[in-house]
């Protein structure tokens, strides 16, 4: 009977232990997806918003030098990187041989960009090696695609905080 007891013990504890072990991950598990979800989603939308207020000052500027002023401030104080792309920026010339659209966004990418929806992306970027998420704020005027707003941050920025947790 005591031997009986004591295997008993013994199984109760190592079920104990299994079951916090599998609550500790399952924990781990859910906070980080959880903050993969809400902060991504929400650096996403800054980046949004940062893009498509910059195509309201590129609207709205008289002179090419204030809006790319205002875009290399932007690219200073908002810690994403940003690039603005005209219509005869070498990377978008349909002759090119490294061109933007062709090399980096998809043909359905294109096409939305050509229709004037903002695009977001998580991909490689092929010149830093590295994951990247990124909103493209097409530029419309006269129903033309004249240049494009690309902010981008790298993902490793937005998972740091989360490198502390992983087990």
């Amino acid at each position: 009977m005591n031997k009986r007891h004591h295997s008993l013990r013994t199984r109760i504890w190592i079920t104990l232990i299994a079951v916090f072990l599998m609550l500790a991950l399952l924990s781990v598990y859910v906070a980080s997806y959880l903050y993969e979800r809400l902060y991504v989603d929400e650096q996403i939308q800054s980046l949004t918003e940062s893009g498509e207020e910059l195509a309201s000052i590129y609207y709205g500027y008289d002179s090419e030098s204030s809006f790319l002023w205002r875009v290399q401030w932007t690219d200073q104080s908002s810690g994403a990187d940003v690039f603005y792309f005209d219509q005869e920026h070498p990377l978008l010339e349909p002759d090119s041989r490294d061109n933007l659209m062709i090399e980096f966004f998809t043909s359905d990418e294109q096409n939305e960009l050509l229709s004037g929806k903002n695009i977001e992306i998580i991909r490689t970027h092929p010149s830093y090696d590295q994951e990247v998420l990124g909103v493209v704020v097409p530029l419309i005027e006269n129903e033309q695609f004249t240049g494009m707003i690309l902010l981008s941050q790298p993902l490793t920025s937005i998972y740091e905080p989360l490198s502390d947790f992983v087990l």
